[in-house]
């Protein structure tokens, strides 16, 4: 991935996803859980940087201040156009080899820039990620439900905005940011050389050191704002794969070619799911007490060993998805599932224009007139997005999954049990997905074309 680097007149969108689902709505992940990293000290930025910090204070502990009988006013909250927004998302960027993205990721970065934009760039936004009152309750249900932290279970999410000294964002947007997107708010000078080691800094603090960097390059004077969001996930098996079912085996890549790789076997009674084109389990997380969460490993396989991988993703909407979970069965599966770790680096820009996302990426015709104005606007500057990049990793083994991801968006200027256990080998390519169980949506999706080593 190139440089990424601010240019006059542009408002910059970069979207990082990272698999080891890293993040905190909180912004604080428990310093047992940073694995030594550095975190950003004061000395790095400090507190005179930090815009509106008194309601970003607030915010910061707000899960932990929340009761169950609180949390309740949630459950009846719609997640259709985030479900909507996750399948189309990956379905328009499926084509590289092994992809894993974090659809709840770049919907809560997006979601920041959205709520700002106005006239046809609204429009173009409500298609997409659906209307303001759909964004902000769907965002504030996401920040206030699903960070988990147990003994078994750990789901942070963080967002930040960076606000260069020379930009002022506008209150009501501020307003919404640090309230229902409960983002850290940093006020500083985008064009100097240190602030992409403090970004960088701010990601791998928040993804538990599973992403390192996610900006490559220094910004120039031109930079007004940059938006990032954290998707943190860490989850044991709640029946793991003992040691000695870990060995070697083969897997048949769709060009035939035979690969042998690190195989998980079990035959166990497992939630197995299927309709007319393909078939799966799902393997649950640990969730012996409430805080643990209802979380679960989806994989998928075709029915017919010569459909292609990708003519099933094509298939699967929200519907689909639905449909199958709701008619699980517990069957006696001869399980086979490759132990993997992936990462995907990917450029969105391309993918949100074909869902609807034109006017945005145009230096001439985007209106983010509701997130804030520039000291070049008296120049005929104009604010629109420049990229959007999304990074993501995910490692599953025999004890669970770790998977994080970062999005950042830059603003410029500019049934009965059988009696012989039934065969379900992922030994050919395969879609996964790590599923929020009650809220049926996808925090990660992504393809096994081939083993590629650990």
């Amino acid at each position: 991935m190139g440089c990424i680097m601010m240019r006059k007149k542009y408002l910059m969108g970069i979207l990082f996803a990272v698999c080891v689902l890293s993040g905190c709505a909180q912004s604080v992940v428990a310093e047992e859980q940073r694995l030594g990293e550095e975190v950003i000290s004061e000395e790095t930025i400090s507190k005179e940087t930090l815009i509106a910090e008194s309601r970003v204070e607030e915010t910061m502990d707000y899960n932990d201040t929340q009761t169950k009988e609180e949390n309740k006013v949630y459950t009846d909250c719609s997640y259709e156009a985030l479900k909507e927004f996750s399948y189309r998302l990956f379905q328009e960027n499926m084509e590289e080899e092994n992809p894993v993205l974090s659809p709840v990721s770049a919907y809560v970065a997006l979601s920041m820039v959205g709520i700002g934009a106005q006239n046809g760039t609204k429009e173009e936004f409500t298609s997409v990620l659906g209307d303001y009152a759909d964004i902000t309750a769907i965002c504030d249900n996401i920040m206030t439900t699903l960070p988990t932290s147990s003994e078994n279970t750990t789901v942070t999410l963080a967002n930040s905005v960076w606000v260069d000294d020379a930009f002022t964002v506008y209150d009501d947007w501020l307003a919404d940011t640090t309230s229902t997107m409960r983002s850290e708010v940093f006020n500083i000078n985008l064009s100097d050389p240190d602030v992409v080691g403090k970004m960088n800094d701010w990601v791998k603090r928040n993804t538990n050191g599973l992403i390192e960097d996610i900006v490559d390059g220094p910004f120039d004077d031109s930079a007004s704002l940059a938006l990032f969001n954290t998707l943190y996930f860490k989850a044991k098996w709640e029946n793991s794969f003992a040691p000695e079912s870990v060995y070697e085996d083969t897997f048949y890549t769709e060009e035939k070619n035979e690969q042998n790789t690190q195989m998980m076997h079990k035959e166990s009674e497992l939630q197995y799911i299927a309709n007319d084109f393909a078939e799966g389990v799902i393997l649950p997380y640990i969730s012996m007490e409430e805080k643990d969460g209802n979380f679960a490993f989806v994989a998928l396989k075709p029915i017919e060993e010569d459909t292609a991988i990708r003519d099933v993703c094509d298939e699967l909407t929200e519907t689909v998805i639905e449909e199958m979970l709701q008619n699980k069965q517990i069957m006696r599966i001869n399980l086979k599932l490759p132990k993997f770790e992936m990462s995907f680096d990917k450029e969105l820009n391309e993918s949100l224009e074909n869902m609807g996302l034109k006017s945005a990426f145009n230096a001439a015709g985007a209106d983010f007139g509701g997130i804030g104005k520039s000291s070049f606007d008296s120049q005929g500057n104009n604010l629109y997005i420049d990229l959007v990049r999304q990074k993501a990793k995910i490692i599953v083994d025999e004890e669970g999954t770790e998977a994080a991801a970062a999005t950042g968006i830059m603003m410029r200027f500019a049934a009965a049990r059988p009696q012989e256990a039934k065969d379900v080998w992922f030994d050919r390519p395969f879609v996964y997905l790590i599923m929020d169980m009650d809220k049926e949506i996808p925090l990660f999706i992504g393809i096994f074309d081939r083993p590629i080593g650990l």
